[in-house]
């Protein structure tokens, strides 16, 4: 039987504020992975749970399909839940420190309808360019990447 919180993607893992998406795409790192452009930034977190906490619990994102790639809202619409549904399966393979907090922006670039096997294979490159950036083993970029909000 699979472990069903391994594989969750609860609301709070969405960014939705709009003062720390301004802050992601003005500060952030930037990575590309076919069909994605890759924003992140991290910060550190006051802890309130136990160190039992998924590491979806310290990350949370924004997926963005362009109106001006996609005119129709039902293929910008299918194009984030494959991407979303791509993430939830791909985000346990994401090594990063338990202790800080990561955002993340998945804006996709393609001007191609993808089919999910594509868009999941991106994913798992992004996943893996964003593993090498903040692996928990690496902390050279804590320095200058580190923001307390």
């Amino acid at each position: 039987m699979l472990n069903n919180r391994q594989y969750r993607y609860p609301k709070s893992s969405r960014l939705t504020d709009k003062r720390l998406i301004d802050r992601i795409f003005r500060e952030g790192n930037v990575d590309f992975a076919y069909p994605f452009r890759v924003v992140s930034l991290p910060y550190s977190k006051v802890s309130t749970q136990c160190c039992g906490s998924d590491i979806i619990d310290n990350v949370q994102i924004l997926i963005s399909v362009r109106k001006k790639m996609h005119r129709r809202a039902v293929v910008r619409n299918l194009l984030k839940r494959r991407c979303r549904e791509a993430f939830r399966l791909n985000v346990k393979n994401l090594d990063y420190a338990q202790s800080k907090k990561l955002n993340i922006a998945f804006v996709y670039i393609s001007k191609e309808e993808l089919n999910y096997k594509t868009i999941e294979n991106g994913m798992a490159k992004c996943i893996e360019k964003l593993s090498q950036r903040y692996s928990s083993s690496s902390n050279s970029h804590t320095s200058t990447a580190d923001l307390d909000l």
